[in-house]
């Protein structure tokens, strides 16, 4: 009897240990980010970089390889920064639209990714034939970084890259990078907020404690669908709010909060006594 009664015990144990391991395993994403937004420490504290992440693509013209615009640039350039930016609240260093080419322009890039707590490098098959990994080679300080692991890496791969030109310079580079992450981009399903993909993006970006834009929006009235909102960068509404000379923005349907003060204490007046003097 007892050992019938030891066995189901331990039947029991084991059926639970393998339902924690099957959740685990489909939801391990999930379980990290909560921990992390609830109980880590925030990653950017104290760590002088101005930049959360510097997003490596550029504009590619499509002309010159004959082709027309793709899913993959439009995901480079328009979706990924918009959705890190306005979503997630990061904050990005992105060349062609935060730097002024000059004769120092290579070492205005390398001193960007120094001031940036992760370097984001989007592999599409448009970049690696135009430009593979040339930007890289050229400025050796940056290639430094990159080897001894100064700067965490997280590579998109947009597409199958191995038939694209100058695709094995940039798989024999990347066993040269010390820390770094691929995460496949799987197509026009990965755009959306709730995919595998945007956590996978978010879980190796910096711990930091913020709050998501969908959590800033303004309401859009219901009686007008067609009146868009456009939400104002953290940044932006921190320096405005920390101005001595500036009030916040008032917003028409905010609530106002109304905060309670104590009466000051009441000064009594005492009349000088006349004593007929």
């Amino acid at each position: 009897m007892y050992r019938l009664e030891l066995a189901g015990g331990l039947g029991v144990i084991l059926l639970l240990l393998g339902v924690l391991t099957a959740l685990y395993k489909c939801y391990n994403l999930e379980i990290m980010l909560c921990y992390r937004r609830h109980f880590g420490s925030d990653e950017t504290e104290d760590d002088n970089k101005e930049y959360d992440g510097y997003l490596s693509y550029t504009k590619v013209d499509l002309d010159c390889l004959g082709r027309s615009s793709s899913d993959e640039e439009t995901f480079a350039l328009e979706i990924l920064p918009d959705v890190l930016e306005k979503h997630y609240g990061y904050k990005l260093f992105i060349p062609d639209r935060d730097l002024i080419p000059s004769s120092t322009y290579i070492e205005d890039l390398a001193r960007s990714v120094e001031q940036s707590r992760r370097l984001i490098i989007v592999l599409t098959p448009e970049f690696v034939a135009k430009r593979g990994w040339s930007i890289f080679q050229i400025e050796t300080r940056l290639h430094s970084m990159l080897v001894t692991g100064e700067i965490k890496v997280i590579m998109i791969e947009c597409a199958d890259l191995k038939n694209v030109i100058n695709y094995q310079e940039v798989e024999a580079l990347k066993h040269t990078i010390k820390v770094l992450s691929i995460i496949k981009w799987r197509g026009p399903k990965s755009n959306e907020l709730s995919s595998k993909f945007w956590k996978q993006v978010v879980y190796e970006m910096p711990a930091k404690r913020r709050e998501t834009l969908s959590r800033r929006q303004v309401d859009i009235p219901k009686d007008n669908p067609n009146m868009t909102c456009q939400a104002v960068p953290l940044q932006s509404q921190s320096m405005v709010s920390n101005h001595p000379d500036h009030d916040p923005p008032s917003r028409p349907d905010a609530t106002p909060v109304l905060s309670h003060r104590p009466p000051p204490p009441t000064r009594t007046h005492h009349e000088p006594v006349n004593n007929g003097v």
